[in-house]
């Protein structure tokens, strides 16, 4: 039973390492993996359509801010906007078309590549959750070894104690037949009192004699 015992500790202290080893190397290591490549993917379009568009926005508030220059001098009714704001209008409209067209290019993408990667996540999780089925089969395995020790020194614990409750199975035990015929020690206390009476009133005079010389000692 003691070899059991180690064998069951040994399974239990080594069970703890070795399972976080499995976890990490087949499933953390893949998951931490697929994750940053589809981050570095993704950061990289998502990087450029943000900077775009603060770009389209640059050019939006210019081109406003150009018309509503011009719109004001209109107005007054004096003296209109110069050749070189116009032009100036016009460059700026050009810029903020061309933005516009290539944030909506990036934007394209972004979205293409958000909708193939979750459409295509399936097959990236499809070995994640292989993994993950194998750590748990064999997780499983270990502790049902280790409830198969336990059984084993629970069965080995109770034939122990029932030989120790029912002695007549050592060897040089009595059987209960003859456990029956040997008086309890209360009877036999009785009995060895008894006799030592019987004894002492048997002879009187000697009791006599001796109880006087006992007492001319004292």
């Amino acid at each position: 039973m003691g070899r059991i015992l180690q064998t069951l500790q040994a399974k239990v202290k080594s069970g703890g390492p070795k399972h976080a080893r499995i976890y990490e190397d087949s499933i953390i290591d893949y998951a931490v993996e697929w994750k940053s490549i589809l981050e570095r993917m993704m950061e990289s379009e998502n990087s450029n359509a943000h900077q775009l568009h603060k770009t389209v926005q640059h050019y939006e508030v210019k081109v406003d801010k150009l018309r509503k220059q011009i719109s004001d001098k209109d107005k007054k009714g004096g003296k209109s906007a110069s050749p070189g704001q116009k032009d100036k209008l016009e460059r700026n409209e050009d810029k903020l078309s061309k933005a516009w067209e290539e944030y909506d290019a990036a934007s394209t993408r972004t979205a293409n590549l958000l909708e193939e990667a979750t459409k295509m996540g399936w097959n990236d999780f499809h070995p994640l959750a292989q993994a993950m089925i194998a750590f748990e089969q064999e997780r499983g395995k270990d502790e049902q070894d280790i409830w198969d020790c336990v059984g084993t020194i629970q069965d080995q614990f109770v034939a122990v104690v029932s030989m120790h409750d029912n002695p007549v199975h050592s060897p040089g035990a009595i059987s209960k037949e003859e456990k029956n015929d040997v008086p309890p020690i209360h009877a036999l206390e009785d009995e060895i009192d008894s006799t030592e009476q019987t004894e002492l009133i048997e002879n009187p005079a000697d009791y006599d004699e001796t109880h006087e010389e006992v007492k001319a000692e004292c």
